[in-house]
């Protein structure tokens, strides 16, 4: 009778084991090959969301403020941003010399690397998609060099495609744009901001001006200007991370 007593809580103790190995090796398989839900798994087109942060009421003593973005379109499992706000200004190429593309403007490296590293969490940068950017347009001038780029300014077949009203159009810069030295439209508060199309004139790019129009062929604005407004745009997962 004790050898069978002995031999029963043996038994007992080998399904208890095998149960609690196959507990704990169900609850690791779970948590492994599951996804990360996206921030951005719920938005529709036109919601405002916020996602990574930048200097935005000139007061720095407070920090960086959570930066705004309309969504624009919704394509698959991805959500192009575009910021509510010019977020900052500069000029798109601070040499000018012998005109630029995006390719190669100071803006372009600007937000790459600068302003990707500064508004984004190591965390949050895993939901930007590295994006396949095109900069061809045979009615804007010669074919230019596609990139790849996390941020990217809109170019002017975009702002056709996605800005859909003079109100998406038209942005109000922030404080410490203002403070920066971007021009701010006395009528409705807004400023002219940049996108990456260059037009005739190899010197010049088409802008959006405060009014929430596209800049015809004939007012381009240089690429040395200083006071363009800028508004960054992004690609980002709404399904798993980037």
């Amino acid at each position: 009778m004790k050898r069978q007593a002995r031999f029963s809580r043996w038994i007992c103790l080998v399904l208890v084991l095998a149960m609690a190995f196959t507990s704990g090796f169900a609850f690791t398989s779970s948590k492994g090959g599951g996804s990360e839900k996206s921030p951005f798994s719920d938005v529709r087109k036109g919601d405002i969301v916020s996602f990574g942060s930048f200097e935005q009421d000139d007061l720095t003593r407070n920090g960086a403020e959570p930066i705004e973005w309309i969504v624009l379109a919704v394509e698959g499992d991805q959500a192009l941003l575009l910021s509510r706000y010019c977020l900052t200004c500069m000029s798109f190429n601070g040499t000018g010399r012998g005109g630029v593309t995006w390719e190669d403007s100071d803006l372009r490296e600007w937000l790459n690397e600068e302003f990707y590293e500064d508004a984004f969490s190591d965390a949050e940068k895993d939901w930007i998609y590295l994006t396949d950017v095109s900069n061809g347009r045979a009615d804007y001038g010669a074919h230019k060099n596609d990139t790849q780029d996390r941020l990217f300014v809109l170019s002017a077949v975009e702002v056709r495609d996605y800005l859909t009203s003079k109100k998406l159009c038209a942005a109000e810069p922030t404080e410490y744009a203002l403070a920066e030295g971007i021009q701010q439209n006395k009528n409705n508060k807004c400023s002219w901001w940049w996108l990456r199309t260059n037009g005739k004139d190899k010197d010049r790019i088409i802008v959006m001006f405060s009014s929430g129009s596209l800049s015809s062929e004939g007012s381009h604005k240089h690429v040395t200007d200083k006071v363009g407004g800028v508004r960054p745009a992004m690609w980002v997962s709404i399904d798993g991370k980037a």
